[in-house]
């Protein structure tokens, strides 16, 4: 689900069950967690250290919520996502999350990080190109008018159900976009094309969404490297 640089996130939970149960959910969805007992701990890491997101709980021993969120606030400039037993409004966050936190939480706390900037590496292009840009454009050209109409066609596909079609346009978007060393999306594209026949339709949904979030990465970046 993440880049291959891990964002982090500092994280406050007095239950210990609850802190190690979401503290490793972050961590499979590709984070670095420091997850912290003591409202004390937290506060002194926000001071010295730097993160991404402070994922904090509602009610912690011993704090007063409205408090709590202030004082975190005023340490920390980023994100700040709070998960809640309760569907609350909280002034000052950025996301409130009702427990216990799911695969959608995941993805809108995501949606919190700033989008970053592709870089694609065009040089296997060029070097298919003989160096000559022209005609690099039009290869680049000819990539990105085939790659879309074979994403719609796979998200077509995953909805007729049609797992075998799945793994074979996984197959073939796989090979084109291996000369743009996209490695999220490559590592992505590969598990479809290895093990869609075996996977869930959900789990294929979540897949192409996170196929969906790196291709519009990868295509964006190329036009604006080539000048589309």
């Amino acid at each position: 689900m993440m880049a291959s640089s891990k964002k982090r996130i500092i994280y406050l939970e007095d239950d210990e069950f609850t802190r190690q149960m979401v503290k490793s959910q972050f961590e499979n969805a590709g984070f670095s967690v420091d997850a912290f007992s003591s409202f004390d701990e937290l506060m002194k890491t926000l001071e010295q250290d730097k993160c991404d997101i402070v994922v904090t709980d509602l009610h912690v021993h011993g704090h007063d919520p409205a408090q709590l969120i202030k004082s975190i606030k005023m340490a920390h400039t980023h994100s700040l996502v709070v998960l809640s037993g309760v569907a609350v409004e909280v002034p000052g966050a950025n996301l409130v999350i009702e427990k216990p936190l799911s695969d959608q939480g995941i993805k809108a706390v995501i949606q919190l990080l700033p989008e970053e900037e592709v870089k694609v590496n065009l040089s296997k292009v060029l070097k298919f190109a003989c160096g000559d840009q022209g005609l690099l454009r039009r290869y680049v050209s000819t990539f990105i008018e085939n790659y879309e109409k074979d994403l719609l066609m796979l998200k077509r596909e995953v909805s007729n159900g049609n797992n075998k079609e799945v793994e074979s346009l996984a197959h073939k978007m796989l090979s084109s976009v291996s000369y743009y060393d996209q490695g999220s999306l490559i590592e992505l594209l590969q598990k479809l094309e290895l093990y869609a026949s075996e996977m869930s339709k959900k789990q294929i949904l979540d897949d192409i969404q996170q196929i969906e979030h790196h291709s519009g990465k990868l295509l964006s970046g190329i036009r604006k490297q080539v000048w589309f």
